[in-house]
């Protein structure tokens, strides 16, 4: 059986974990863009904002010179050096709009002005301090108004007002500056920062690649598993600590944490599939010993009865002998009807082809008949049988919903392993309670037998399961097995312990009317 080739989990694994570092990234660089841009625009307007206030201070020294003609020359090489050191346009403009000293006017923004008959521009009111102006600075982000929108560019003005020595106002002072994004400017590192940010990428890629081998390895090794069940090996195990298994079968540890990591999902199902792995071994081995002794117990009636025929035909067997002779072949005919009959009870209660027919009925009644059906069985091991039986109404009655015939085969079947268990001259006791909280009936069976071992108790119930063969155990294996299918079939289950005597105590519920 080929095994088919999948896509590992520790992949997928990797790749979402791959998008959600790369998501993070993004979003920590857009954070991080938009951060160092305000900061970077707040710092470019605070230095425009002290240039302009030089420059406002600058005009009005110049204004109060008494021959401007003489100073002009240096009051332009100044603003051209400004502008030139800060990378922007300067405008002096006066109360009226005018512009009386400019470092440049581009074309684009000169055709959205006034011109005027000596070649100056007017700026319109939109573009400057309006009447209300309230003495504060104030800067614009963008296309200032729209006046630089056909550059292409985005631009940070800085507008400050020119004030008299003595009060009053003479104009204002305007920066404009093309502005630049930080992270394409020469000062800023982007290179750094891009190595820096995929140095980081790949080694939470590489760090998440060897986590998430190390944490998927435990499924890894489970589908391992898996696999090696499907092909029939049941030899394999879950760790549910360090050290060998039960009964010397071989662990696989996972991925190195078993015994160290505390109770997860993940060990969790590790347990899950040894129990179940360890049933599928229990159940395929007690099949196998089904098999074995079905053989047997067929071959040997098979045997007598071929024997018995042969010696008849061949005149071994006198006639007074013949009647005793075929009353043996009749005991052996059914043995082995009584097998086969056992083995397709099983197989119609577990396939539920045996409807359920839930009537009111006493459930005493059925106990006591049951037990008189064993008085042969009982009277030949001289065995003491206790009843404590619920009597509500002194009537000896107690009354449940059920299917009479499962719930008679369910007793028949506990009773006999108790008689077949317990030792001449033993004790086998048989209580019912009734329950008006939970509404149930609760029926229980116990002997002073030698028990079942604490660890085959979970396994009494499996088809085939036979016990140790050295304590004696005989039969099909499937008598309790039925027991457990025709109560579940009742929505109720059964429990076996051990009972005060030391022997073998089964307890089951049915319901009340």
């Amino acid at each position: 059986m080929r095994r088919p080739t999948i896509r590992t989990f520790s992949s997928r694994t990797v790749v979402l974990l791959a998008t959600a570092i790369a998501m993070a990234f993004l979003v920590m660089g857009l954070v991080y863009y938009r951060l160092v841009s305000n900061t970077f625009l707040d710092n470019q307007a605070l230095e425009l904002r002290d240039t302009a206030h030089d420059v406002s201070d600058t005009y009005v020294e110049f204004l109060s010179e008494g021959n401007k003609s003489v100073a002009a020359p240096f009051f332009i090489q100044y603003l051209r050096s400004t502008a030139r050191s800060t990378g922007s346009i300067i405008w002096v403009v006066d109360l009226s709009g005018v512009i009386q000293y400019s470092t440049d006017m581009p074309g684009d923004v000169a055709a959205r002005m006034n011109k005027l008959y000596d070649g100056s521009y007017r700026l319109p009111t939109t573009y400057r301090f309006s009447n209300g102006y309230d003495g504060a600075d104030r800067q614009v982000f963008g296309d200032f108004y729209g006046l630089f929108a056909d550059t292409g560019r985005k631009w940070l003005t800085v507008e400050v007002p020119v004030r008299a020595q003595f009060g009053g106002m003479l104009g204002e002072i305007q920066i404009h500056h093309a502005y630049t994004d930080p992270f394409y400017s020469q000062q800023f590192p982007i290179g750094t920062l891009v190595t820096a940010a995929v140095t980081a990428f790949g080694a939470s890629l590489l760090f998440g690649w060897i986590m998430s081998r190390a944490i998927t390895r435990p499924i890894r090794e489970m589908t391992d598993l898996a696999w090696r069940v499907t092909i029939g090996d049941y030899s394999v195990r879950f760790p549910r600590r360090r050290g060998r298994g039960r009964k010397g079968k071989r662990k696989v540890r996972l991925g190195g944490t078993a015994g160290l990591l505390p109770p997860d999902d993940l060990t969790h199902l590790a347990d899950t599939m040894d129990s179940m792995v360890e049933k599928l071994d229990r159940t395929e081995q007690d099949r196998r010993e089904f098999i074995a002794n079905l053989s047997h117990d067929l071959r040997t009636p098979l045997t007598s009865i071929k024997g018995f025929i042969e010696a008849m035909l061949d005149g071994t067997v006198t006639e007074e002998r013949r009647r005793s002779t075929l009353g043996i072949v009749k005991n052996e005919t059914l043995r082995m009807e009584s097998l086969v009959s056992a083995m397709a009870d099983s197989a119609a209660v577990q396939t539920g082809r045996q409807p359920l027919n839930e009537v009111e009925f006493d459930v005493n009644e059925r106990i006591r008949l049951a037990i008189v059906g064993l008085q042969p069985q009982v009277q030949e091991k001289r065995l003491n049988i206790e009843t404590d039986l619920y009597d509500q109404e002194d009537d000896g009655i107690l009354e449940v919903q059920g299917d009479v015939a499962a719930i008679d085969r369910v007793l028949y079947n506990l009773l006999s392993n108790a008689v077949k268990f317990t030792p001449s001259g033993g004790t086998l006791a048989v209580r019912t309670r009734r329950s008006v909280r939970t509404r149930l009936a609760e029926i229980v069976v116990e002997d002073d037998g030698p028990g079942i071992p604490e660890d085959e108790r979970p396994y009494v119930f499996d088809r085939f399961y036979k016990g140790d063969p050295s304590r004696g155990s005989s039969g099909t294996g499937l008598g309790l097995h039925i027991c457990r299918t025709l109560l579940a079939a009742h929505g109720q289950g059964i429990e076996v312990d051990e009972s005060p005597q030391g022997g073998a105590r089964f307890r089951f519920h049915l319901r009340l009317p």
